[in-house]
């Protein structure tokens, strides 16, 4: 059945297999209404100053009891450097149907705003949110394409896990 959060609207974790114990581990929450439809705005093709959101938390056995709270705490990344150890990965669709992705790396922030407010948002690095402001030219394309967070803090570099949005077309 569906626990107590999933009934009442809270997100839902993701769990990550393969975590040693005292392992930080880096994962991002995908947030969803209850009727299943996400709660970005949809993006559409030549948008510029879309905000790509990245929810990450810490699944590390120091800061996180699943048997206590099925929600892991926020990923504290605060003691980043914007723009330096924040960065996201980006894959978006090829030039042609069978051509390869194009996976670029871009430099993160910690998130500013969220339309429409998320979950236990402040804007501080501390509440794990993080973002890529899209520049004028960047969503070229239609398709699906996936976004990954990468953070680095002492004493390593996580990545978190791949999240996939659509980009639409415009009238043209």
């Amino acid at each position: 059945g569906r626990g107590h959060r999933a009934r009442h609207g809270e997100p839902r974790a993701r769990s990550h297999v393969g975590a040693r114990r005292g392992e930080r581990v880096v994962s991002q929450l995908v947030i969803n209404r209850l009727d299943g439809s996400g709660l970005e705005a949809r993006k559409f093709k030549g948008d510029t100053d879309t905000a790509l959101v990245l929810r990450l938390f810490d699944l590390s056995t120091n800061a996180y009891n699943p048997l206590v709270d099925p929600c892991p705490p926020p990923l504290d990344v605060s003691g980043a450097t914007p723009l330096v150890d924040l960065q996201m990965r980006i894959e978006k669709p090829g030039d042609a149907p069978d051509d390869p992705p194009i996976v670029q790396i871009v430099a993160a922030a910690y998130a500013t705003a969220t339309v429409p407010p998320l979950p236990g948002f402040v804007g501080d690095g501390t509440d794990g949110y993080i973002e890529f402001r899209t520049p004028s030219g960047f969503l070229d394309r239609t398709g699906r394409w996936r976004r990954q967070g990468v953070v680095s803090l002492a004493p390593g570099t996580w990545s978190s896990e791949i999240i996939d949005f659509d980009v639409h077309p415009i009238l043209e």
